[in-house]
């Protein structure tokens, strides 16, 4: 009994409605998810032929080759590249070669590169469904992981193949794990 002392009243309450935020932010991943997966709203063919060639660089070792852009996109070019190989979409197996513009790019291509982004963001924003409930409580945490899952500039960054929303995602989580922090110490 000696360590419930160290725990708060609102700690406690949280606990014990344990299954209940699980469930909240499950639904919160589902409302972030869907509308991100399902159409994506533009097709900048650059990172779909970045995130192809990156895959097939580090696939055949040429790490030196990776480099095709002085912008950041690694983490887009990781996630969409593997989706995209796991596909089946070489650079070799493009009868186009480089995407060069968006008609280039096939609806099922399109989707392919989107969704794991679609995924980590929805991950990400159940994640920080978890941290706004340790900083602010349940409701206010679920009203503003909503807002933020369903925020149309959000969402329409999102579903883009670019840097913007997975950028944002990752901030965010990072800006709210650290508010955690500073309130917690943990």
């Amino acid at each position: 009994m000696c360590w419930m002392a160290h725990v708060t009243t609102d700690e406690r309450r949280i606990k014990s409605h344990r299954w209940m935020l699980v469930a909240l932010a499950v639904t919160i991943f589902l409302v972030a998810f869907v509308p991100r997966a399902v159409v994506p709203i533009s097709r900048p063919p650059q990172w779909y032929t970045r995130s192809v060639q990156f895959i097939h660089d580090v696939g055949r070792g040429a790490f030196g080759e990776t480099v095709t852009s002085e912008h950041p996109g690694v983490t887009t070019m990781w996630l969409s590249g593997i989706a995209l190989r796991l596909a089946g979409v070489t650079p070799e197996q493009r009868q186009g070669g480089a995407y060069v513009d968006p008609q280039s790019l096939t609806a099922r291509e399109s989707a392919i590169g989107v969704l794991p982004r679609a995924f980590v963001i929805a991950a990400l924003s159940g994640m920080m469904y978890g941290f706004l409930v340790r900083l602010f409580g349940p409701l206010a945490a679920f009203s503003a992981a909503l807002l933020m899952a369903l925020d149309p500039f959000f969402l329409a960054n999102s579903k883009v193949l670019h840097v913007d929303g997975l950028l944002a995602a990752f901030m965010t989580a990072s800006a709210l794990s650290v508010l955690l922090f500073t309130r917690t110490r943990r």
